[in-house]
Formats: C-alpha cells, sequence, structure tokens
C-alpha cells in the first residue's frame, strides 16, 4: 500500500492499523493550504481517493481508512 500527501509543503503520515482492512490515518501538514490524499494498492487507488483536503491551520488531522474491497 502506497500514502502520499501532495502539496505545496511537506506533511507528516501516520498509519495505524486498527482492525483487518481498517486503518486510521493521521496527518500533519506544516502549513495551512490544499493537499492531495493518495492512497494506492498496487498501482490502483483506493475508492475515494485521491482526496482533496483542505488544511485551515498546521496540526494533526485524522480520517478512518476501511479497505473493504481489496
Amino acid at each position: 500500500m502506497g500514502i502520499s500527501v501532495e502539496g505545496a509543503h511537506r506533511s507528516d503520515l501516520e498509519m495505524k492499523n486498527t482492525s483487518e482492512k481498517a486503518y486510521t490515518l493521521q496527518y500533519k501538514p506544516h502549513e495551512p493550504g490544499i493537499y492531495l490524499l493518495n492512497i494506492k494498492f498496487g498501482d490502483d487507488h483506493v475508492t475515494g481517493t485521491p482526496r482533496l483536503l483542505i488544511c485551515m491551520r498546521a496540526r494533526w488531522h485524522q480520517s478512518a481508512l476501511h479497505l473493504a474491497r481489496i
């Protein structure tokens, strides 16, 4: 699985496996702005990605990710 956040500034990423095929993703942009979250399994994007992220403050954000279709 490949995960990336694209944007004008660097972002920190943490992903934790919470159960079978379920993950929690935390990301922290270093500057406010618009980012693009990419999650791929092999060469294919996971359903719902890429996802547009609009971050107003540089703080940790969290998303739940369920990979039921993989």
